[in-house]
């Protein structure tokens, strides 16, 4: 007997949206280039930067992802927007030179990024972080002398979206990430390395919006192993590198969450102090519901290195990755019945399964422009139906469905989305 498991039942109710648990799934980047960095302002409205001078956004919640002209052709590694319509992004890469430095590059624009302007394109130290607090833009940067030997930083803002840059601190270590709470509470993450193997890691806070910054902690110990730090409120913030640290205390002390999931991850998020998510190498995805004590895997449907993750809410998040790929969910990233009434793409969208080859299990999304009826089954390649996964009515929205071919030989396959007005077959592949 053929074993199908139909993961999606889309269940309409007039007048309510149904927000039920689906995993991660695939949107369309159409570039191949490794994405870095995304930020969203509102549920609809994002951009994603990564390598080339790549540059993508969306109006309508990725559905559709348009490029914008960058006008530059270095990896852009961070993206930030202050409203609609003025955000920067920046990047720096290293290129051969007489001296230890990194070529930089900083963009702005004031109309959404219709319009992209080069603000810097030169020489100078790498840029490790950039951040904005109520409109204020800081970066962070790291770098040696021009020996190659001492390692020093240095930490900018900006309240004009770029066009004048006032210096908030400079010293001898390397800034590798900057967090604020509000306009005036802030955190930066520093460590100094020297010819000699002489290291330091420190992290500094400022509560006058980077006039002052006041020592919080150093250590010896953990040097070039930490470089992303984030804080959710006066007393909870997390490092990682090698692995997750925590403190509760402000800052002052810090200790390992209690998992080794969190070994090797690249970028994280939380949406409150308890609730957060990390990824990292091979399509890694994990979340914690306890502060860091526990950590569950979600699947994210990909084995690609994935590098920047947000949420605009509790339940919606997204996630880029190398080769153009784009990851998003609209429940938390649990996995479930899904109908997401929310998204309204503008026609009716067949996308590719994934994994493809599969064994045994794939992933089918398809997209609705409006209410219809939906028929979506799978055929062998002598056009015998193997199963029927939906038969009813939906409304407008995504929806993502599961099938299992446990049941059924190694082949080609093929699924058909047919609805009043639309019929499109993809060809998928089982090997087991």
């Amino acid at each position: 007997m053929k074993t199908i498991i139909l993961i999606l039942l889309a269940i309409c109710f007039s007048g309510k949206d149904i927000h039920a648990q689906n995993a991660w799934y695939h949107q369309q980047s159409n570039v191949s280039l490794n994405l870095r960095s995304v930020y969203f302002i509102n549920q609809n409205t994002g951009w994603i930067a990564g390598d080339t001078g790549v540059i993508l956004h969306t109006t309508n919640a990725g559905t559709n992802w348009i490029r914008q002209i960058s006008n530059t052709n270095r990896n852009l590694t961070h993206i930030i927007f202050t409203d609609s319509l003025n955000g920067i992004a920046a990047g720096s890469s290293s290129e051969p030179s007489p001296f230890c430095l990194d070529i930089l590059v900083i963009l702005k624009t004031t109309d959404g990024g219709n319009n992209w302007i080069v603000l810097q394109n030169n020489f100078a130290f790498k840029l490790q972080d950039m951040v904005q607090s109520s409109g204020v833009v800081y970066t962070g940067y790291e770098g040696s002398d021009m020996q190659c030997y001492v390692s020093m930083g240095y930490i900018n803002k900006t309240n004009n979206n770029g066009a004048n840059w006032v210096p908030s601190i400079s010293d001898k270590y390397g800034y590798l990430s900057i967090s604020f709470i509000d306009s005036l509470t802030g955190w930066a993450l520093g460590q100094y390395s020297s010819d000699v193997g002489a290291g330091i890691q420190k992290v500094i806070k400022t509560t006058d919006a980077g006039v002052n910054w006041n020592l919080i902690m150093s250590d010896t110990n953990d040097i070039l192993r930490e470089y992303n730090m984030k804080f959710f409120d006066e007393n909870t913030g997390y490092k990682i590198g090698n692995f997750l640290k925590k403190t509760t205390d402000g800052g002052y002390n810090w200790f390992s969450t209690d998992s080794i999931l969190t070994n090797n991850i690249k970028s994280y998020t939380f949406i409150n102090p308890d609730t957060g998510w990390c990824i990292g190498i091979g399509g890694k995805v994990i979340r914690t519901n306890d502060g860091g004590n526990s950590w569950t895997t979600q699947t994210s449907n990909t084995g690609n290195l994935l590098n920047d993750i947000i949420f605009v809410n509790n339940e919606t998040g997204y996630i880029v990755g190398t080769q153009g790929k784009i990851l998003k969910t609209i429940t938390g990233g649990l996995t479930g019945v899904t109908s997401f009434e929310n998204q309204i793409p503008g026609s009716h969208i067949l996308y590719q399964n994934y994994p493809n080859p599969f064994n045994p299990k794939t992933i089918i999304n398809y997209e609705l422009g409006i209410r219809n009826f939906v028929s979506l089954k799978i055929y062998d390649v002598l056009g015998n139906e193997v199963a029927e996964l939906v038969n009813e009515k939906q409304n407008a929205g995504s929806y993502s469905v599961e099938f299992d071919g446990s049941g059924i030989a190694s082949g080609v396959y093929f699924y058909r989305l047919e609805t009043n007005n639309f019929s499109e077959i993809k060809k998928m592949i089982l090997i087991k």
